[in-house]
């Protein structure tokens, strides 16, 4: 789709800028939640520990005997093959981006995940005829499906999202949190918990400290959003289990919502089958990416409240599909993209929104 029919709809999106509460989805097909543990934990908001990390939440994780339990669509059940050990740790996101080409480099090679199975050359319906990606090392996957991220970045000038996110980041209002429940190595750990977590400042400070690079400085602490959690204010909506392979973890896939002002109105979108992939240490987390895809129909029931038209909304995400047709070769789903960097944090207290 051109990029001029994309600038109709996009510049509104300010992309993933506001994410929010995050959660698992029990529908049936290519959006169900497939992995352990994302609907059930009663875990509360721990203390901070020595050395960064948080005390007791691996014991609370323990002490559920199905919170690692999903019913997957094929009938088929993953249960936790053992209680966790190690410690866990927090980490807020202090740079989030679009997942883009290089602008100086080889621009088949973009940053997202395999989201579909199938490695598409640009002719095939079943790949919606969308040429897919390979990503930049250290994954350096093929078959790589995100369309929104370079078609954003390549209209930067126009929409500006880079520079928005750069200055919600660093002003505090978007604020993500990463909770790494049981690590027993930075290195290799074949079971790990993620937790996403929404911030927020607390009381008196009115925006994170920076360092001479604009990076976050270490050791901050950051209150807890409400909406982060279910009701009981304790049990986290998304969890995710996750692996650390040679110093990278790697997780997903679950459901997550992303909220964004979209003309003035709070929007949540539903970004499914979504993966993460970050360096990560104790002095924080490196080349990060997560990627999944958005359904069409959703996305425009969704989009509809706004004074924006439907039918141009629906035309413009039609027109950018790459996965998942039907068997009109219609696609369903767009695939999406961001890279990210963290520090450590220190979590406070869970306020309401």
């Amino acid at each position: 789709m051109p990029a001029t029919s994309l600038a109709r709809l996009f510049p509104c999106l300010a992309l993933v800028c506001v994410l929010s509460g995050v959660g698992c989805s029990t529908r049936q097909g290519p959006g169900a939640c497939l992995e352990p543990g994302g609907c059930a934990d009663a875990a509360p908001a721990d203390a901070a520990g020595g050395d960064g990390a948080l005390d007791g939440g691996s014991d609370a994780v323990d002490a559920a005997a199905d919170a690692f339990r999903v019913d997957r669509p094929d009938g088929s059940i993953w249960v936790d093959p053992g209680a966790l050990s190690g410690d866990d740790y927090l980490f807020v996101l202090d740079r989030i981006d679009l997942g883009a080409a290089d602008p100086l480099g080889d621009a088949t090679i973009v940053p997202g995940f395999d989201i579909d199975g199938f490695v598409s050359d640009g002719a095939d319906p079943k790949g919606c005829r969308k040429a897919d990606h390979v990503s930049p090392p250290p994954d350096s996957l093929t078959g790589v499906d995100n369309e929104l991220g370079p078609l954003l970045a390549g209209n930067e000038a126009s929409f500006g999202v880079r520079a928005n996110l750069a200055t919600t980041i660093a002003s505090g209002e978007l604020l993500v949190l990463f909770r790494i429940r049981g690590v027993d190595s930075f290195v290799n750990d074949e079971l790990v918990i993620v937790e996403a977590l929404f911030g927020a400042l607390p009381v008196g400070v009115s925006a994170p400290l920076l360092d001479g690079a604009g990076r976050y400085q270490p050791g901050q602490t950051f209150d807890i959003d409400s909406r982060s959690y279910l009701p009981d204010r304790v049990t986290p909506i998304t969890r995710m289990r996750a692996a650390i392979v040679e110093g990278r973890l790697e997780g997903g896939p679950v459901d997550m919502p992303i909220e964004f002002p979209f003309r003035g109105v709070p929007i949540r979108v539903l970004v499914e089958q979504l993966q993460l992939r970050f360096d990560i240490g104790i002095d924080g987390l490196a080349r990060g990416v997560m990627g999944g895809a958005l359904n069409v129909e959703d996305t425009v029931s969704t989009l509809s409240v706004t004074d924006l038209p439907e039918s141009t909304i629906r035309l413009i995400l039609e027109g950018s599909a790459d996965l998942w047709p039907d068997s009109r070769f219609r696609c369903q789903f767009l695939s999406v993209a961001l890279v990210f960097d963290g520090r450590p944090a220190l979590p406070g207290v869970v306020v309401g929104p």
